[in-house]
């Protein structure tokens, strides 16, 4: 649905569609959704929901990472084994394995009897800092009511047309002018490669600066940052010269020049015309309406006019073309064809200031953080429980969190490979 703060000409969009849904839409502010109450209502649940979820989540990630607890005697290892550990001490066995645990950068602590070993313990927090940035960005969100946005146009005919800004109550003001605009074409081609707008800052009566805005390159000054958005035909500034020809004879009777929603009187042949609309590119629909289609192919113009006999007849609506025949609608002794016709460029701008950017910028540096810690540095523990008995050692080696996942499977039978010939004095 079109949004009021960035579509020219959007609340007149919900209007046509008549007085019951131009309402509701306007009750429910459905054309300015991001500005509604409803959907703040519905930031700041979800918001509340980030808190609660995260608040009684993260003391409990941060024992866990601090102050692990062992598993139980009866825990079930994921690998069971048992190495001949040739006369060795409870101390060499204990080094020899804490060496194993280093080739896998695995760092080892004893906790009641058993050995820890942990890498990358501190990204088990990676989820929290994702909805730690959320909140961030809503943040962020909330401020932008203290926003500055809007938009305005300006065709070929409107060139020094000046736009006036206040910043604050206390930040003064200042005015933009539309010097210019133009558009690059791809080579050989009428595509266009690029829109431009060149726009002077007028402060206290002088040129303070002088900008340019390219699609996809804002210009930017005293923090209000100017995006180049529309760049087409101003159809609503159309002129054309309407003709009026006898039939059969093809003799000229009378033409008048029309703006679009000025009204003429041709005298001559006794009608009152009014032009409604003016299309550069004409594409009937199945209801049999007219609109303006300009990615529908070659140019094919084409002007609505209301038509009024000053004889009392019947009030009619044709359509008239550059040349060729009427409209079959016609309902006079007259063809009404365009002569000539004139469409002036537009140029397209909208202008925000949000104060709230750089704060969603932050979330959105925090949020990438979070995804690379829990994504790329997986926290690794492993418990290691080595029980010697007659020259022999029984370790036992469960992980944490225990998956069934074949590549966490051959992670800890690595580890356990590694161990063993560590003790084998293969190291």
């Amino acid at each position: 649905m079109p949004q009021a703060p960035t579509t020219a000409n959007a609340d007149l969009l919900y209007k046509s569609y008549g007085p019951f849904w131009h309402s509701l839409i306007d009750a429910l502010m459905l054309s300015d959704v991001f500005h509604s109450a409803w959907f703040s209502v519905l930031l700041a649940l979800f918001a509340l929901n980030l808190v609660l979820c995260t608040a009684g989540r993260v003391p409990r990630m941060l024992r866990a990472t601090l102050h692990p607890s062992p598993p139980g005697m009866g825990a079930q290892a994921a690998v069971d084994l048992t190495v001949d550990v040739g006369g060795k001490t409870t101390t060499e066995v204990d080094g020899a394995i804490r060496r194993a645990l280093r080739k896998f950068r695995l760092r080892g602590r004893g906790i009641s009897g058993w050995l820890v070993a942990e890498r990358c313990r501190w990204s088990r927090l990676g989820a929290d800092l994702v909805h730690a940035s959320i909140l961030v960005i809503l943040v962020g969100g909330f401020l932008g009511v203290y926003q500055v946005d809007g938009y305005f146009a300006a065709n070929e005919t409107e060139l020094g047309k000046t736009i006036p800004f206040r910043l604050t109550s206390t930040g003064g003001t200042f005015s933009v002018r539309v010097d210019s605009f133009g558009v690059e074409l791809h080579p050989g081609s009428q595509y266009a490669e690029d829109y431009w707008t060149r726009l002077s800052v007028i402060e206290n009566g002088a040129v303070a600066a002088s900008l340019e805005t390219r699609v996809n390159h804002p210009a930017m000054y005293r923090g209000i940052s100017f995006y180049q958005t529309d760049y087409g035909d101003d159809l609503d500034a159309a002129r054309i010269v309407l003709a009026v020809i006898a039939r059969p004879a093809g003799v000229l009777v009378d033409n008048a020049t029309l703006s679009v929603g000025q009204t003429a009187v041709l005298a001559a042949a006794r009608l009152e015309v009014r032009l409604v609309r003016f299309f550069t590119h004409i594409q009937w629909t199945k209801a049999g309406s007219l609109v303006n289609a300009p990615d529908s192919g070659a140019l094919n113009p084409a002007a609505l006019i209301d038509v009024r006999p000053l004889d009392g007849g019947v009030a009619f609506q044709t359509v008239a073309f550059p040349s060729g025949s009427p409209h079959e609608d016609l309902q006079s002794p007259y063809a009404l064809l365009v002569s000539a016709y004139d469409v002036p460029k537009s140029v397209g701008i909208r202008y925000a200031r949000n104060p709230g950017y750089p704060v969603v910028w932050a979330g959105l540096a925090l949020m990438m953080a979070g995804l690379t810690v829990a994504f790329y540095f997986p926290a690794r523990r492993l418990w290691i429980l080595a029980d010697p008995c007659d020259g022999r050692v029984r370790i036992a080696l469960l992980a944490e969190p225990a998956r069934s996942t074949g590549a966490s499977t051959t992670w800890v039978e690595s580890v356990a490979r590694g161990v063993e010939e560590e003790l084998k004095g293969g190291g």
